[in-house]
């Protein structure tokens, strides 16, 4: 099968971009390198011409609109040059354009080669799901390998570490992320953090938006099921809505962050700030958990900064709920908000206002998560309060907001504003049940997630009380999501205890309950530890990146794709009763 030329000329555009980055020509070699870049860009018109043949007439703007990042790669250095500029240096110049060209097409390839996997009947959506995250995780491995990664040199499982951990959001670092990585490798790591948070497929998805208008079944299947979507109206639309939601609520943090940011120790500069307060912004929402500084934001640079820490709780939260609950929400209070204004003016609303509920999600997420944060918040000040961990806070409102950070962060974000190994027995307990609970579905978190601890508990209430159908809010709980809640529990704790068994194997110099915690941690994809995650084996590094990566893309998921029949059986067995007491 031969490669076609769009996809040889995205490749060979995005490997020189990683070899004059990440390995730098030698000095003799940039002024020759450098023409590269408008020789590249020329080819890339060509491409531009045939999607604008190829598009209709009502999206002919788009290729044109994307032709104008070529052109100006080949106009502005030539005008610079005859100004009198170095050649070499005016397309220095527009370096940047490059990398945004570089994106573009990588996107356009994408979109081609999601239409190309959709198609295939062979491959189920959780498997298509695990081959990205591989992928991503491969890629981000290679590109920390590269020299202008690092400050010195890791090893290959160590880079594979750190970009397993960024892609599944989970946070667990062997480095100091600030001072081991250059710039290009935070800015690397901070990619692997967004397309992991936001998965491939549905920023795959959001570029298919402007390249076409409407999808087939089989794409509207995969896209329902990574988006999270119970139906299929307009699911490029939403994947559009979500990637614009994500970018708005995360730049609005970090602008947020930037403007109560202290002065940086090393770097203060308008760039420097800004790329901080961006990172720890995406990192907050995408619930990662890598920082910038050496001890997190246990850091005495904000150790003290409440605003800060409300803010990132705020990210966190915001991100563990799920796209579709936040579009539940925001339709039924602007529902509600039509309804009262038709009210107080005395017109009818019946005809022209599209009722909207919370949906049945909504009810059991909302109330799941703000139970446990008021009971983790209160739970955290009363084992804490004559600790030196809430003492060294001297203020009602400083005790208040780590107590509350300290709820927040355990559903799968992974900041630690504490020392994690001062923390009591209980505290360091209940931390490992909210980090095994973990975030809500189709969110940027992990976990067992808050409806699957609902739909159990209530399970177990109407089991109880001899009721054989569950009912909340009105509406009856269909029983195959009963049945797939208790299946992800189990197969949650068999991944756990086996992660802990091996680990009890491999490291065992390292305590009992710290493996218990690194464990829960990686599986539910959190980055909280107790301080041994450095210290870990070379095995037992390679035992964490697989439950970081089962953990982000689901067990059950995965037996799920790999073990579900296509058609159910036609045939049925006598029913009886198994002993259970």
């Amino acid at each position: 099968m031969s490669i076609p030329g769009s996809s040889l000329l995205t490749l060979l555009t995005l490997a020189f971009l990683v070899w004059d980055i990440g390995f730098g020509p030698p000095p003799w070699m940039r002024h020759w390198t450098v023409t590269i870049y408008p020789l590249l860009a020329l080819a890339s018109l060509r491409v531009v011409w045939k999607d604008f043949q190829a598009f209709p007439p009502g999206r002919k703007w788009l290729p044109l609109a994307v032709g104008l990042l070529p052109l100006a790669i080949l106009v502005l250095p030539l005008a610079s040059w005859l100004r009198g500029s170095a050649f070499h240096l005016a397309v220095r110049e527009v370096f940047s354009l490059f990398v945004i060209h570089t994106l573009f097409l990588m996107a356009r390839e994408g979109v081609r080669l999601s239409e190309i996997l959709y198609a295939r009947k062979s491959i189920s959506p959780p498997i298509l799901l695990a081959a990205t995250f591989f992928f991503l995780i491969l890629f981000g491995t290679c590109l920390l390998m590269v020299p202008e990664s690092t400050r010195g040199s890791i090893s290959w499982l160590d880079a594979a570490f750190t970009a397993t951990s960024a892609v599944s959001v989970t946070g667990l670092t062997l480095f100091d992320t600030g001072k081991v990585f250059t710039p290009f490798g935070q800015v690397v790591i901070l990619m692997l953090i967004q397309l992991g948070g936001l998965s491939i497929m549905v920023l795959t998805a959001f570029f298919a938006s402007f390249f076409k208008a409407e999808t087939t079944y089989r794409e509207n299947t995969y896209l329902g099921d990574f988006l999270g979507a119970d139906h299929f109206a307009d699911l490029l639309g939403l994947a559009r809505k979500v990637v614009t939601f994500v970018l708005t609520i995360e730049c609005i943090g970090a602008l947020i962050i930037w403007w109560n940011l202290p002065p940086l120790p090393e770097g203060n500069s308008l760039g420097d700030r800004l790329f901080f307060s961006l990172f720890h912004a995406v990192s907050a929402f995408c619930n990662a958990g890598f920082s910038l500084l050496g001890d997190n934001l246990h850091d005495p640079l904000l150790r003290f900064r409440y605003s800060i820490h409300l803010v990132l709780a705020l990210l966190i939260i915001f991100g563990g709920l799920g796209y579709i609950i936040h579009f539940n929400i925001s339709d039924f209070f602007r529902y509600r908000w039509q309804r009262l204004k038709a009210v107080w003016l005395r017109r009818d609303y019946t005809d022209h206002i599209r009722k909207v509920r919370l949906s049945l999600n909504a009810h059991l997420v909302i109330f799941t998560s703000g139970s446990l944060l008021l009971f983790g918040w209160a739970f955290f000040l009363l084992a804490e309060w004559h600790r030196p961990v809430l003492q060294e806070h001297p203020s009602l409102w400083g005790k208040s907001v780590v107590a509350f950070f300290g709820s927040v962060t355990p559903r799968t974000a992974g900041f630690n504003l504490v020392d994690m190994t001062a923390l009591s027995l209980p505290t360091i307990f209940l931390t490992l049940l909210l980090m095994w609970v973990g975030a809500s579905p189709a969110s940027t978190g992990g976990g067992i997630k808050t409806s699957t601890l609902a739909i159990a508990l209530l399970n177990i209430w109407h089991t109880l009380t001899g009721r054989e159908k569950q009912y909340v809010a009105n509406r009856e709980i269909d029983p195959q999501s009963v049945h797939r809640a208790f299946a992800i529990i189990v197969l949650s704790l068999l991944a756990i205890s086996l992660g802990i068994l091996v680990l009890s194997l491999t490291d065992s110099d390292k305590s009992f309950l710290a493996i218990c915690f690194e464990s829960f941690s990686a599986f539910s994809t959190v980055g909280l530890s107790l301080g041994i995650t450095p210290a870990m084996s070379e095995f037992g590094k390679a035992v964490l990146i697989l439950l970081m990566f089962l953990g982000r893309i689901g067990l059950f998921s995965i037996l799920g794709g790999l073990l579900a029949r296509r058609e159910p059986p036609v045939y049925g067995f006598p029913r009886e009763n198994v002993l259970i007491t």
